[in-house]
This record gives structure tokens, sequence and C-alpha cells, in this order.
């Protein structure tokens, strides 16, 4: 089965980057632009993952992640955080990553993999397989 990502970026241009890069890694993909929607989508769709940037339009991601954690069943889905604020702004709030922008393409390929595919090896794409 295959395993879905939930992207909540308010940035159109970043949300599609995002999209494309998560797509490498053989996910469904599925995106909003407001903490709201991301929060909907989430109930609905139950994802394997999380990405959240915090400054959003309406709800904050970081209320966001208090609503996520509060509900029994999304609790456990991991939350990779992107944003543009230092970690200490956002120390406190339940999330399991942390990047700041910008971020390390291969980073952050590495740990979503790490999320969504636990104990099997990351190849980067394009890389040759032996």
């Amino acid at each position: 089965m295959r395993k879905t990502a939930l992207i909540i970026e308010n940035d159109a241009l970043s949300r599609k980057l995002l999209a494309d890069l998560l797509g490498m890694l053989e996910c469904d993909v599925v995106q909003t632009r407001t903490a709201q929607d991301g929060l909907d989508m989430a109930r609905a769709r139950k994802p394997d993952l999380i990405v959240l940037d915090i400054k959003l339009q309406g709800m904050s991601g970081l209320d966001f992640i208090d609503y996520v954690r509060a509900e029994q069943a999304l609790r456990d889905v991991p939350i990779i955080v992107m944003t543009a604020y230092e970690r200490n702004d956002v120390a406190g709030y339940d999330f399991d990553e942390f990047f700041q922008k910008p971020v390390s393409v291969d980073s952050l390929l590495r740990t979503v993999h790490r999320h969504l595919y636990p104990g099997r090896p990351y190849r980067r794409a394009g890389a040759a397989r032996n």
C-alpha cells in the first residue's frame, strides 16, 4: 500500500516543489495552503506523514500541531516542520523533525523516507542500483 504525505504550505511554489520532491519517494501527496484545510484533509485521509509550515493564513502551524496531537486517530502521525522561524521559536511544540528554510533537499528526503519507510534503505532519485 502506498504511503501518503500531507503538505501544508502557504507558498504555492514551495508547495509544488515539495510535492514534486516527495513524489520521488513513491508516495501519494496531498497538499493545501491553510492549516484548517490541512486538518480537514488529515482527518479524512489519515496521512502517514505531515510536512508543515508554521506561518499560515488563519490558523497557525503551531495551533495545527496542538489539534493533531489531541486527536486519537492522528496523534502518532509524524510532523516535519519547515519554517523560516528559529528552532527556539517553536520550542515546546510536539513535532518530530525541524527544518529551517532554506532546506537541504537531500536531508529533507532522507528524513521523510526514514519516517515513511522505516528500516528500508534510502536511495537518492537517479542513483544507480546495484
